[in-house]
């Protein structure tokens, strides 16, 4: 059994500056997949792309809508795989450095606004709202302390790739 991890990131940018330095720490470059920088791709594919990955767990069905509302608000997402005990303070702290988010209080965040979760029928937003929408996420970073709380953490029982039909278990967890 593997753990994967999910992180949301501002940007793509941040997501794809995140992975270069795991990859740098001796993480293997397939257990890293950056999601959000998919120009273009329809709603129902993100939809059941997050449904697939998080949507399996015993724990939080909804958390998809989080992830993929933030990919439709212009964030972006890191999904480590495979990851081994011996790799969770590398990865902490290199999530830390790159302006992991909260995805709660994110989500929070858009709930004060209206959302009641992703709705594959919502407009692309404009350039103008997906830089309101950035701003928004830049107050929404994780603290160095909160980010073992702000990942997501789960066991997948078979091996990868994730999203292609395994079965995730458990409760989202922090590395101990």
């Amino acid at each position: 059994m593997s753990r994967t991890i999910v992180a949301a990131f501002g940007s793509p940018d941040d997501a794809r500056a995140a992975r270069q330095d795991l990859i740098g720490a001796g993480i293997p470059a397939e257990d890293l997949h950056v999601r959000g920088e998919v120009q273009g791709e329809a709603s129902e594919e993100r939809s059941r792309y997050w449904r697939d990955v998080l949507g399996r767990t015993d724990a939080d069905s909804e958390r998809h809508h989080y992830y993929a509302e933030a990919e439709r608000r212009g964030n972006a997402a890191l999904v480590i795989e495979d990851v081994e005990d011996r790799e969770a303070a590398t990865i902490e702290s290199t999530l830390a450095r790159h302006g992991v988010l909260d995805i709660e209080k994110l989500a929070d965040a858009w709930r004060a606004q209206g959302w009641r979760g992703y709705d594959q029928r919502a407009p692309a937003l404009s350039a103008q709202e997906l830089d309101d929408e950035r701003a928004l996420s830049s107050r929404s970073r994780a603290s160095s302390g909160d980010v073992h709380r702000c990942v997501y953490v789960f066991s997948v029982v078979t091996a990868r790739p994730v999203g292609d039909g395994q079965r995730a278990t458990g409760r989202p967890r922090t590395f101990n």
